[in-house]
């Protein structure tokens, strides 16, 4: 009713408005509010027609890879502009993410800040605070992990007084937690690339994780397992993977990192025999990604076969078009994923084309406004002289 009564009180003061305006109003309003009411209830008809009711359900709603943008990478002149553009795209397609999948945890998978890893406290600061502004978690679950660009990993080691920051602000980066009656969730930052050896890697999962395999005191014997961490595991040389997996025991893996939405499985990753083997799920066009960009899977868990999740990002900074927010269903053992592909850069497109059409309809009206004055000048050119006879 509010937004009915405004859209009235609008209507005489656009009709009195050039045609050029009213254009850019319509781009604008369908750009920055109708699109995201769009996505919502579309995500919502998707999440429901593909996975069903989510009662019962250990929900999961995946934002990965925000990489909010920093001060120091951007324009000098822009960087403003282009920081507002960039939250409010997370900010709109976060609540309306949210709207849709209403899911018991929210789970973000590492890379939250762009310049996370060499800001200055004070920065970090005002870029956490932002972190927080942009993604609300209203009485829900949140895992929040810290990927490569937060506190190293890739090219550089971790940052363990960056590591300290995070968890400052966002509590343990890495931990356990059980979800419903047969579920337990694990939360990791490995990076297989920060270690120079296999051997170095093998020692880093025996010191670091052997609290979180099955059957200690932490963990349990809790059923199902649930691992989420930003790098990619699957996607690694065995040898990079194989020792956790074996250690820890997941059932299902959920990664960022690649930007890219996939799906993996792999056979014998439990077992010691070294016979690991990975391939698509569901394997439709072969080769190592055959189903990127996923858009929907349904598996069942088993014990001995690890299922993996690749998440993209949903910032359209990150150089794609595939910005997606994953919603992820666990009933009993069957579990439903569904990613819903969002871009701004289309509509950012919309705006360039609205402009060019107001660019040629004001160019159009002064080609005929000249035309007019050309004839009326002609017209009058034509005009017979009057001739007036005076009275003597």
């Amino acid at each position: 009713a509010d937004a009915a009564m405004k859209l009235s009180k609008l209507r005489p003061w656009l009709a009195s408005r050039p045609m050029e305006l009213k254009i850019i109003f319509a781009a604008v309003l369908f750009n920055e509010l109708i699109i995201y009411y769009y996505y919502s209830w579309a995500w919502w008809w998707k999440i429901s027609s593909i996975c069903g009711p989510p009662e019962g359900d250990v929900t999961f709603l995946i934002a990965s890879d925000p990489q909010i943008q920093g001060y120091r990478d951007e324009s000098q002149v822009l960087g403003w502009l282009t920081r507002w553009d960039a939250d409010r795209f997370l900010y709109k397609g976060y609540s309306a993410a949210l709207s849709a999948a209403k899911p018991s945890t929210l789970l973000f998978p590492g890379d939250l800040i762009d310049e996370g890893l060499s800001a200055p406290p004070a920065a970090l600061s005002d870029y956490t605070a932002r972190f927080r502004g942009l993604f609300l978690w209203p009485k829900r679950r949140r895992l929040i992990l810290a990927g490569d660009n937060d506190v190293g990993g890739e090219a550089e080691p971790v940052s363990s007084g960056r590591v300290a920051d995070y968890e400052r602000q966002f509590g343990r980066l890495e931990g356990s937690a059980k979800a419903g009656q047969s579920m337990r969730l694990l939360w990791l930052r490995f990076y297989a690339d920060a270690f120079g050896s296999q051997r170095e890697i093998e020692r880093h999962v025996a010191s670091a994780y052997a609290h979180l395999a099955p059957n200690t005191p932490e963990t349990g014997s809790v059923g199902f397992r649930i691992l989420s961490n930003h790098a990619n595991l699957l996607t690694q040389r065995p040898t990079q993977f194989r020792h956790l997996l074996r250690l820890l025991r997941p059932h299902l893996v959920i990664t960022g990192h690649r930007h890219r939405a996939f799906a993996l499985r792999c056979d014998g990753c439990w077992s010691p025999a070294g016979a690991e083997t990975v391939a698509p799920y569901p394997d439709k066009r072969g080769g190592p990604y055959a189903t990127e960009p996923l858009d929907s899977a349904k598996f069942t868990l088993t014990d001995g076969i690890v299922y993996e999740i690749g998440s993209p990002t949903c910032s359209y900074r990150m150089g794609t078009l595939e910005v997606a927010y994953g919603y992820l269903a666990v009933r009993e053992s069957d579990v439903c994923v569904s990613l819903w592909l969002v871009s701004r850069f289309y509509w950012l497109g919309l705006y360039v084309l609205c402009l060019l059409l107001c660019a040629g309809y004001w160019l159009f009206r002064r080609i005929r406004a000249f035309g007019e004055i050309e004839r009326s000048r002609l017209n009058a050119g034509r005009r017979p002289k009057s001739v007036h006879f005076g009275v003597a």
